[in-house]
């Protein structure tokens, strides 16, 4: 789970009025990396780097958003795991607040030794670039949607989708038109190679990310 995530992810979903503070909740103005430190295993080390997004009202864009997490995944875990031979395992997620107006973020994140960071920063830059500068595969597009719109469709057969689904609807009505799968199915079938090349250039920007480094107590001081 991310640092963020584990700070504000309470107010995300959260159906009691909030205070009007939470709602300037914004990214950091300078993007210096942080560094954090933990007591746990002495080589045991995390990285996470995050972009600022948007909020979740626009669900052609938080559904783009989602696929386009979903394909870097993919690529991450192809590169790291099998050209790279780490056995680490490397997430990637889109959150964008249905609470806080113009709050979400990117993320990417995973656990590695601490001499790694250097190497795996330029292997997730790399990658990014990648994503930013061309056009991906219709595999892998496949790859990365398929599965997304199986588990769309398959999920009516649960109670949980529908009790999280309705919960929102008397504070949040436009929810509706969410729990009607085939808007998203419809976005999901609409994406296309172009698409999530744009999405990437337009918010995971090089200027505009922030890297989190979670380092043993004793070890030295990283930048």
């Amino acid at each position: 789970m991310s640092l963020i995530h584990l700070v504000h992810s309470p107010h995300a979903n959260n159906q009691q009025p909030i205070k009007n503070n939470l709602l300037e909740i914004k990214f950091r103005p300078n993007n210096s990396s942080i560094v954090l430190r933990h007591n746990g295993t002495v080589n045991q080390s995390l990285l996470q780097i995050y972009w600022p997004t948007d909020d979740n009202s626009n669900i052609k864009l938080s559904t783009q958003m989602s696929l386009l997490a979903r394909i870097i995944k993919i690529k991450l875990i192809e590169l790291v795991r099998e050209k790279k031979g780490i056995s680490y395992s490397p997430d990637v997620t889109s959150l964008m607040s249905s609470t806080i107006p113009n709050y979400g973020y990117f993320m990417i994140e995973t656990d590695l030794s601490q001499d790694e960071f250097d190497a795996v920063e330029e292997l997730f830059a790399d990658i990014i670039k990648d994503i930013r500068n061309n056009l991906i595969d219709d595999d892998l597009l496949k790859r990365a949607r398929n599965p997304i719109m199986e588990a769309i469709r398959n999920s009516k057969n649960y109670n949980s989708y529908w009790l999280q689904a309705l919960q929102r609807i008397q504070t949040a009505p436009k929810t509706i038109k969410r729990i009607k799968k085939k808007v998203i199915i419809d976005i999901l079938e609409q994406a296309t190679a172009d698409s999530m090349r744009y999405i990437a250039y337009r918010y995971l920007r090089p200027e505009t990310l922030f890297k989190v480094r979670v380092i043993y107590e004793g070890s030295e001081q990283l930048h």
